[in-house]
């Protein structure tokens, strides 16, 4: 070969491409031996995760006190939480007036569920002064993978929030988008998921003073960006 000719690098077709390359699901249906080994260690994790989530039961119970002393302390500062679940929500590059009229947030972690209660103050939105969610945990390591149930209190709308929903429903389709990613916290608590649930959970309990003070304290991976996205695209 002489030096310094290029060497022409012969490309497939695209298409001849895609029926050679096997995809990592097909790979792994097809040689059962990868397959248990992978189902087994999927089984571990959820052990592992089942345990987790036991633990942090019992620490629920030691830790009781100290959440209901910090509710109290909490009160003083004024749209404490109206700050932090809007901040949440903005993490989502989503608005909602709702947001701002919350007045108390409290979790209650049982030993088959997870109750996330909110208080609103006085608004022209809905007429609830209390929505309380029920979220049923997993029963035992199996169940870590299923979609868990989770029960709401019905949201009553007032006059004005029906009225702009029935002109919702006379726009056309990308209004509808705009209207539902406007209202998120809405929507959330008519009908909850359990991917928003988790992730409001875990990102507002523990700290929420830190959500308070900077609201880029709470970092999202792109998986529950996208999850969320799903879960608002199922939901419309």
């Amino acid at each position: 070969m002489a030096l310094g000719k290029k060497v022409q690098k012969v490309e497939q077709p695209k298409e001849e491409q895609v029926k050679t390359e096997k995809t990592l699901l097909e790979i792994i249906d097809e040689n059962k031996d990868l397959k248990d080994t992978l189902d087994e260690i999927d089984s571990l994790i959820h052990q592992k995760d089942f345990s987790c989530m036991n633990v942090d039961r019992l620490l629920y119970d030691d830790l009781e006190p100290y959440y209901k002393e910090r509710r109290d302390i909490l009160k003083n500062i004024p749209d404490f939480w109206a700050v932090v679940i809007t901040n949440f929500f903005l993490t989502f590059n989503t608005i909602d007036e709702l947001t701002s009229y919350v007045s108390d947030v409290f979790i209650v972690e049982g030993k088959e569920s997870i109750k996330l209660t909110f208080e609103f103050s006085k608004n022209d939105i809905i007429e609830n002064d209390k929505i309380e969610l029920v979220f049923q945990t997993p029963t035992c390591f199996e169940e870590m993978d299923k979609e868990m149930e989770i029960t709401a209190t019905e949201v009553k709308l007032l006059k004005k929030e029906s009225d702009k929903k029935d002109k919702k429903d006379d726009d056309d389709d990308d209004d509808d988008e705009d209207f539902e990613k406007e209202e998120a916290f809405l929507e959330f608590l008519k009908k909850p998921t359990t991917d928003l649930f988790t992730s409001l959970v875990a990102s507002i309990w523990r700290e929420p003073t830190s959500l308070y003070k900077d609201p880029k304290s709470l970092v999202l991976d792109e998986t529950d960006i996208l999850e969320y996205e799903e879960d608002e695209s199922d939901i419309q």
